[in-house]
């Protein structure tokens, strides 16, 4: 391998495996010369154990945990047809059997390696009791099959082996998958079934007898069983609940037709050179084709969302290394790197797809910046940690590199996202959400479940507190921006108290611990709504979400009654549905105080009915063949319904309201508007007004000064052919026409103001002339200029 992880991991594994065998050679030799040596013998199978354990973390090497367990659980769908046929022949199973409980017990030692190797507690836990719940059901398929043909009957051994298929596929889906997602495994697995089905469809149309027969003799029954279960299982896992709702709804529909395909495919093995043999199946492959497309499609999400998810788990991994450097667990370290590397390359690969569609030269390069960067995180963090390994005094250089890191996936998370305020209402109703979660599975006494959703809010809780605050510096609304920030300050505050109240309750879920809990995830639940209602609109997503919650209580009726083994997951998925709903039921409350007493009966009614919901699906599981069980829970998806329905209301209502407060702000600013209007209106009519009157005013006053000029004249009139006579006459028509003028004016006579101001212009050439002619007459130098410069102007 080229992996210098995995191969420092295959080589520590051979290491241990030749200590093993120095303890396991000597043991033997004692127990050969003395069979009764209890101590020797028991080293013996110690060491085989060891041996064993450690041959799977080697051949775990080989590929990636994930990858490894689907293949064997495929593989052994192959096995589990061959029993069934011998069963259903009558014939020895045996060999096949052999086969697949040996197949089954390395599986489970691959499980136990995993788990070995895991930090998560929960995931430890979980593959822990899937391993032993698998090792039991090899016993079941082990009884049913030997007691078959003493009468017993065929069906314990099909529904023992459908417990197989059910256990191997959430085993699998268990399997922490680094740099791949639930959504892309589901998509992968639904590739994988659609050709299958496809293969028989081709070989149908071509009517060739060889080519049908060697698809009959190719097909595999209990393989399409497998993969069906596998789908179920990755899909229980989706983190989008809108994707995993229709996937989940998408998957039952394809579950019949699967089924119809499976039987038509076993009558077609009775009669393999049949012509028609596989008309029967084609007629589901076709609508199973296009159920698994639409599942295909619907893993397409954005490249912002997708970077999101990634550089989350970068993130929780650079939190992994630390912690197992701090704690001195070389093992753990090297899990948490090798894990880092997958959720690395998924980062830097969305932040260069990102930087490809960004125009903006400036933001290209930053982001093709940060992609380097982070290209160099996984080595220089792994030879940091290897360092501290050997010498803790220089674990400090980890911290700088992990905070160097933290900063960079910030800064591309931020720069790459497109809808910021959406992303940040996206992770604030997640993690109210899950503290919703936690507080219903307290309630249920499941504290199984309430560790899951707490490990759940855990993990990702700080570096996507930590992306949420870099995106709100990209926010341009300054108001929007200040109140996120602080509310992001007042969640980031309460989040540990919430998470220590609720680790107190899990240990000992006892009345006190519980109250206490709901105490800090109050303060905590505050801050989330008040970040949802800033940067979305709950009552459109409650309304437009509240057909998910249905669908996954329609899921849940339907599977109680034809699958009750998968109840509980059907059940995870609609408390998820429900608590996401009573989330942004708080956020409509911020801005519609009137509701807010409404919103929280409607949310306490729905919890109580879900804590009632939780139990029959327990019970239903437990009692699969019980139609009373059944039928309880159907009504009490019927009330969740309904108290969902009732939520709803109180979302429409809030809508309402909403709109109303639109209409009536939108009323106030055309009022506002045509007010400003009519005042700029009467501002532009009583200036006119007064410019007008400030021009009949300077009119008069310039006739008048003319009338006193004229007294003057009138005074030294003397002749009426003398030139001051003429210049007075001349005056006398200026003053005339002036007085007209004045009038026209008040009347608005535009006309009359023409003319006047033609005839004044003939006057005053006129009374230039005739002021020069006196001039001639004055003796006096300066007045003979101050006349002709009065006349002038």
């Amino acid at each position: 391998t080229d992996d210098v992880d995995t191969r420092r991991s295959m080589l520590e594994s051979i290491k241990e495996m030749s200590k093993c065998a120095e303890v396991l050679s000597p043991a033997l030799r004692a127990a050969k010369a003395d069979p009764h040596d209890l101590i020797a013998a028991n080293k013996a199978d110690a060491a085989l154990d060891r041996i064993k354990l450690v041959m799977s973390k080697v051949a775990a090497g080989a590929s990636t945990n994930a990858e490894r367990m689907q293949e064997k659980a495929l593989s052994l769908a192959t096995l589990m047809e061959a029993v069934e046929v011998a069963v259903d022949h009558d014939s020895d199973a045996s060999v096949p059997l052999s086969s697949l409980t040996n197949g089954l017990e390395q599986q489970i030692l691959l499980a136990q390696a995993v788990a070995a190797s895991t930090q998560n507690a929960v995931v430890k836990a979980q593959l822990g009791e899937l391993s032993a719940a698998l090792k039991k059901n090899i016993s079941a398929v082990q009884a049913a099959v030997k007691f078959a043909p003493e009468g017993k009957g065929k069906q314990p051994t099909y529904t023992a082996l459908s417990e197989t298929r059910r256990l191997l596929a959430e085993l699998t889906a268990a399997t922490p998958s680094p740099g791949q997602s639930a959504a892309d495994k589901m998509a992968d697995i639904a590739q994988m079934m659609k050709t299958d089905l496809a293969k028989i469809t081709q070989a149908n149309s071509s009517k060739d007898p060889k080519i049908i027969a060697a698809a009959v003799a190719e097909a595999n029954p209990s393989a399409l069983l497998q993969q069906q279960e596998l789908l179920r299982s990755y899909i229980s896992q989706i983190d989008d609940l809108t994707e995993k709702i229709n996937a989940q709804e998408a998957e039952q529909a394809l579950q019949q037709q699967i089924m119809k395909i499976t039987q038509a495919l076993k009558k077609a093995k009775q009669q393999p050179n049949s012509p028609d043999a596989l008309a029967e199946a084609c007629k589901s492959t076709g609508p199973a084709i296009v159920i698994l497309d639409s599942l295909i499609e619907s893993t397409s999400i954005s490249n912002s969302d997708r970077l999101l998810r990634a550089a989350t788990e970068a993130g929780q991994q650079i939190v992994n290394v630390e912690n197992a450097v701090k704690a001195g667990d070389k093992a753990s370290s090297d899990a948490s790197l090798s894990a880092l590397r997958g959720a690395l390359a998924q980062t830097t690969k969305a932040v260069r797809a990102e930087a490809d569609q960004v125009k903006e030269p400036a933001k290209k390069k930053q982001l093709y910046d940060l992609a380097e960067k982070l290209d160099t995180i996984h080595a220089s963090l792994s030879v940091a940690a290897v360092d501290a390994l050997l010498d803790p005094s220089s674990s400090a250089q980890v911290t700088a590199i992990a905070e160097t890191a933290r900063n960079a996936l910030s800064a591309a998370v931020a720069l790459s996202s497109d809808s910021p305020l959406k992303q940040i209402g996206e992770i604030a109703a997640s993690h109210g959400s899950s503290v919703d979660l936690i507080e219903l599975a307290l309630a249920c006494g499941d504290t199984v479940s309430a560790d899951k959703a707490l490990n759940d809010l855990k993990e990702p809780l700080k570096m996507q507190l930590q992306f949420a605050r870099a995106m709100a510096d990209k926010v341009q609304d300054a108001k929007k921006k200040a109140e996120v920030l602080a509310s992001l300050d007042k969640l980031r505050a309460a989040m540990p108290k919430v998470i220590s109240t609720s680790e107190a309750a899990v240990k000992n879920n006892t009345p006190e611990n519980r109250a206490a809990a709901q105490k800090e995830a109050d303060v905590a639940r505050e801050a989330i709504a008040s970040i949802i209602s800033v940067c979305s609109e709950p009552e459109e997503i409650l309304i437009m979400e509240s057909a998910n919650t249905n669908k996954a209580l329609a899921v849940l009726s339907a599977t109680a009654a034809s699958n009750p083994k998968n109840a509980k997951a059907a059940m995870t998925t609609v408390a998820q549905a429900q608590t996401r709903q009573s989330t942004l039921a708080q956020a409509i409350a911020v801005t519609n105080p009137e509701l807010a007493a409404a919103l929280a009966e409607a949310k306490k009614s729905t919890n109580n009915t879900l804590i009632q919901l939780s139990a029959g699906c327990a019970n239903v599981a437990n009692k699969p063949d019980d139609a009373q069980a059944a039928a309880a829970v159907k009504s009490l998806v019927d009330a969740v319904k309904k108290a969902n329905d009732q939520l709803k209301a109180q979302a429409e209502a809030a809508r309402a309201a909403k709109i109303q407060r639109e209409q009536e702000r939108i009323k106030k600013e055309k009022e506002e508007k045509a007010r400003i209007e009519r005042e700029r209106a009467e501002r532009i009519a009583r200036e006119e007004a007064e410019k007008k009157k400030k021009q009949e005013d300077e009119m008069a006053a310039e006739a008048a000064r003319v009338m006193e000029r004229l007294k003057q004249l009138e005074a030294l009139e003397a002749d009426k052919n003398s030139a001051e006579s003429k210049v007075y006459g001349v005056a006398k028509d200026i003053a005339h026409h002036m007085e007209l003028m004045s009038q026209a004016a008040a009347k608005g006579d535009k006309k009359g103001m023409i003319e006047a101001a033609r005839a004044l212009t003939e006057c005053a050439v006129r009374y230039v002339a005739a002021a020069k002619i006196a001039a001639e007459k004055c003796r006096d130098p300066k007045l003979k200029e101050q006349i002709i410069t009065d006349a002038q102007a």
